[in-house]
C-alpha cells in the first residue's frame, strides 16, 4: 500500500505412509500407516502511521489431520489453531524506542484411540491465551543497550494468570561483536 506491505503466505502438504516392519513376534511383521494432511496460512500488514509510529499485525491460522495405525490400534487427531498479534512502536528518539501490545492464541486439539479390545476414547483440549505486554529500547551509548518490558499472559487451560519481567543487555566488543 502507499503507507505499508501486506503479506500473505499458505502452505499445504499431505503424506500417505505404510511400513511393515519385521519382528520375531509376528510372522506377518508388525504394520504402521500414517496419513496426514496439513494446512498453514499467515497473514500480516506493517505500517508506518506517521514520522514517529508505525504498527504491525498478524494472523494465521493452522489446521493438522493425522491417521496413525500401529498394529490393532487406530490414532486419529485433529488440531486447528488461530494466532492474532498487534503491535505498536513509538520512536520518542534515537536512544528511546517504546513497543506494546497483545496477541491471542486458540488452540482446539480432539483426539480418537480404539482397537479390537477398548472402545472408542475421546480426549482432547481447548486452550486460549491471551497476552498484552510493553517493552523499551534503551540506547546508552554506541556500545551499551538494553530491552526492558513486562508481559502479562493468561492461559484458559491452566486458569493461570502470570505477569513476566524481561530485561536483556547488550555489549558492543567490536565492529562485529557484541555479549
Amino acid at each position: 500500500t502507499d503507507n505499508g506491505l501486506f503479506k500473505l503466505y499458505g502452505a499445504f502438504d499431505t503424506s500417505n505412509f505404510k511400513l511393515t516392519q519385521e519382528d520375531i513376534n509376528y510372522e506377518d511383521g508388525v504394520g504402521f500407516k500414517l496419513n496426514n494432511d496439513n494446512v498453514y496460512v499467515n497473514g500480516s500488514y506493517s505500517s508506518k502511521l506517521n514520522e514517529t509510529w508505525s504498527m504491525f499485525g498478524g494472523l494465521s491460522f493452522t489446521h493438522a489431520n493425522n491417521r496413525i495405525n500401529f498394529e490393532d490400534n487406530d490414532i486419529d487427531n485433529v488440531e486447528n489453531s488461530f494466532h492474532a498479534k498487534m503491535k505498536f512502536k513509538i520512536r520518542i528518539s534515537n536512544r528511546f524506542k517504546l513497543y506494546f501490545g497483545a496477541e491471542y492464541f486458540a488452540t482446539d486439539f480432539a483426539e480418537t484411540f480404539e482397537n479390537n479390545d477398548v472402545d472408542a476414547v475421546n480426549y482432547g483440549y481447548n486452550n486460549n491465551i491471551a497476552a498484552a505486554y510493553a517493552e523499551a529500547d534503551i540506547f546508552v551509548s554506541k556500545q551499551l543497550a538494553f530491552k526492558t518490558g513486562l508481559r502479562a499472559e493468561y492461559t484458559e487451560v491452566f486458569k493461570d494468570f502470570t505477569i513476566a519481567p524481561r530485561l536483556s543487555l547488550a555489549y558492543k566488543t567490536s565492529g562485529k561483536s557484541q555479549l
